[in-house]
């Protein structure tokens, strides 16, 4: 299994899916070994699975390298377009620094939420997204099978990358329940868990909330300048926390009412997943492919629109007290890690018969 060079540095949910799956895939009688490096070595190796395709001159580097043997490369894309988020995301953040007060900065974002993306989006950044998803397709086609982690996922990737004629199987994600504590009967406040960066949206969110009169929490690594923004329009109400091992974040999730981070895509949303796992009720973006997972028992919001967000969140505090064995709790309950390790080795399989013959 080959990750990024900086995937343990840099912890993220693809980190997670790589060793989880491996474990799992072990569990099945499997020898497993993880890389994280650009360079793999695939000697003595059967296949090679190769995660992610975010940096995609990076991902091809590792599938040339694979190549040299002639074993079958997998590929696990974890992909979803970021052509809005690119084109969005920018235009919010220099709206969010240039205002003075919140309700500016709520009507100049407003505006931008009802323009078009190919309007907001200068040409430069279509330019370069152009360029991106032309070797992110490549990349795709350069895979003997492909493992998206959702059907949304697989449809993405065709349609906004062409990508049609590769077999793929679906490899949903997993959570991991003998981690999880029991739930609370106390529950209070609303935990926005992940990389406290651009593509998971805090700044917007500690706007939308900064007048509701609920204590929210952001938990996770603050990147680059974005920390500042995000603490600018978070009310007095809000704090900031490290990032936090499993237990203790689980049992963060077992005691809030609310896990709100509406990001501008995900290809799952393991922290959305885990926190519902924990009997939190669940506000996520309308990009990416959560809604595949977690259906009508979530909420949904605009990612560039605060309204929308509140909107959200305020529907999620109305909706009945959580229970263990409800709707979401079952849905979560179907993702487990063996699923995803028995659907990644049917694409081992397959991709070690198509070379066979």
């Amino acid at each position: 299994m080959v990750n990024r060079p900086d995937a343990s540095a840099r912890f993220g949910g693809d980190t997670v899916q790589v060793r989880n799956t491996a474990l799992a895939l072990r569990e099945l009688g499997l020898e497993v070994d993880i890389v994280e490096t650009e360079t793999p070595d695939p000697r003595g190796y059967d296949i090679a699975h190769v995660f992610g395709i975010t940096e995609p001159e990076k991902t091809a580097r590792q599938i040339d390298v694979c190549r040299i043997t002639g074993i079958p490369v997998v590929l696990s894309p974890i992909w979803i377009s970021y052509a809005e988020f690119f084109a969005r995301s920018p235009v919010c953040e220099r709206a969010l620094s240039r205002a003075r007060t919140a309700s500016d900065a709520r009507r100049a974002l407003g505006r931008i939420a009802c323009r078009p993306t190919h309007q907001v989006a200068s040409w430069r950044t279509k330019i370069r997204t152009a360029r991106i998803e032309s070797a992110q397709a490549k990349v795709l086609e350069s895979a003997d099978l492909l493992l998206p982690a959702s059907a949304n996922e697989a449809r993405e990737y065709a349609l906004h990358l062409g990508v049609r004629d590769k077999p793929f199987v679906i490899a949903p994600v997993g959570l991991a329940f003998d981690r999880l504590p029991t739930w609370s009967q106390n529950r209070s406040g609303v935990i926005c868990a992940g990389r406290i960066e651009s593509r998971k949206n805090q700044a917007i969110v500690a706007l939308a909330l900064q007048d509701e009169p609920i204590d929210v929490i952001f938990v996770g690594e603050i990147y680059d300048y974005y920390g500042d923004l995000c603490k600018k329009w978070a009310s007095p109400r809000a704090r900031f926390a490290e990032p936090m091992k499993q237990p203790e974040l689980f049992e963060l999730f077992a005691k809030s009412v609310v896990h709100c981070m509406p990001s501008w895509g995900e290809t799952a949303g393991l922290s959305a997943f885990e926190a519902a796992a924990c009997g939190a009720k669940v506000v996520a973006g309308d990009r990416g492919s959560e809604m595949e997972y977690l259906g009508p028992d979530a909420d949904y919001a605009d990612p560039g629109d605060p309204e929308s967000i509140v909107a959200a969140v305020r529907r999620a505090l109305k909706r009945p007290p959580r229970a263990t064995g409800d709707a979401l709790d079952r849905r979560m309950h179907d993702l487990t890690w063996r699923r995803a390790a028995e659907r990644t080795l049917e694409g081992y399989r397959l991709a070690l018969g198509a070379a066979l013959t």
